[in-house]
């Protein structure tokens, strides 16, 4: 499989679905093989309708952090260079099963994934809803861009899945 980052129409979630605003909560979730590529497994259900493509998403990622390691937007997840390292080489290969928690996905590989596939990442956990832009560069701080498809993703802890659905409460 192919991916051009400027030519990324292929993603399975339309760019008019944009998932957040205040008190959207999920409702619907695709459940997730927690196999320790989880993370993986649900970018590329998003991206591609399938978790099959959950290596190439990782190898993707793993691609592009190598190449922008120490820029200002890395160093808000891993500060030191040399962890930023470390988790690159952990990302290269897809984990054997869910006890290498080293190589499950971090903060850092999705906002790789929102800059690599030009998307929104949204993710929701027992701490409201975080948001991954293509724009993030020294600070958290920023909206999503409504121009781009939305990934919507929970996180409960040590797994991921996807949203189907959310409700305003």
């Amino acid at each position: 499989m192919d991916f051009n980052e400027d030519e990324n129409e292929n993603t399975a979630f339309a760019p008019q679905k944009t998932f957040k605003s205040p008190g959207d909560v999920p409702t619907k979730v695709q459940s997730i093989l927690g196999d320790g590529n989880c993370g993986f497994r649900a970018l590329s259900f998003c991206l591609f309708g399938s978790e099959e493509y959950h290596a190439f998403v990782r190898s993707t990622i793993a691609d592009y952090l190598q190449k922008h390691k120490g820029e200002a937007w890395c160093g808000i997840f891993i500060p030191d260079l040399a962890d930023q390292e470390r988790h690159i080489e952990d990302m290269t290969h897809p984990a054997k099963d869910a006890s290498e928690v080293e190589k499950w996905a971090e903060n850092y590989d999705l906002a790789a994934a929102a800059k690599v596939f030009n998307v929104n990442v949204l993710v929701w956990s027992g701490l409201g809803c975080s948001l991954y832009t293509p724009s993030m560069d020294d600070s958290l701080a920023n909206e999503q861009d409504r121009n781009l498809p939305s990934l919507p993703i929970k996180y409960s802890p040590g797994h991921f899945e996807v949203v189907l659905d959310v409700c305003s409460i």
